[in-house]
């Protein structure tokens, strides 16, 4: 049977990826997974937790608040806008997402945000070797290098992370506007 201890077990499978970083950034954090968790885990990284709908950043900012967390941040922004804001652009080390969009679109969500030599890390499903075919011409497309799967380790889920580093600068012209990534998937 499922239980909600899953999500947490499920957000720390990232720590060793983050191992290093000094600035990192959840898209989609809704609930805080996995951006909080790994915040409380990782006490020396600052995180930055990017909620598009303003009732779940809202609740990310009392969440963050209530805990105590000095190193998290939540702001209520697209990631499509945050990729185009100097404040936010190419200032990460690790990009995370869990359960937010396809492989390509996500590469475009997360790419602009990575610094060159950042690391990207989506927590993906059963399906993510096909999503990661996919996602081959994104990565190319915005900065990226090849793509690796690491297998999750969460007895009881078969996520997959899906792990790919910036290699080079990601073309001014990405991210494309709020809803474009989604609609036509640069794959």
């Amino acid at each position: 049977a499922y239980s909600p201890l899953l999500n947490f077990a499920d957000s720390m499978a990232s720590l060793p990826y983050i191992e290093g970083a000094g600035k990192a950034c959840d898209i989609g954090s809704g609930a805080g997974f996995p951006g909080i968790v790994l915040a409380i885990a990782r006490p020396g990284v600052m995180f930055t937790l990017l909620e598009a709908q303003k009732k779940r950043a809202g609740f990310l900012c009392d969440a963050v608040r209530e805990l105590g967390l000095e190193n998290a941040e939540a702001v209520h922004i697209r990631a499509e806008e945050a990729g185009r804001d100097p404040s936010y652009r190419e200032r990460f080390d690790v990009v995370v997402a869990r359960a937010l969009a396809a492989a390509p679109v996500l590469c475009e969500y997360a790419m602009p945000l990575l610094r060159v030599g950042g690391r990207m890390i989506a927590y993906k499903g059963a399906l993510a070797k096909n999503e990661a075919q996919g996602a081959h011409r994104a990565l190319q497309t915005l900065g990226g290098a090849e793509a690796r799967m690491v297998p999750a380790e969460v007895p009881g889920l078969g996520h997959t992370l899906f792990i790919a580093e910036k290699t080079g600068k990601t073309p001014d012209k990405y991210p494309r506007r709020a809803g474009v990534p989604k609609k036509k998937p640069i794959a």
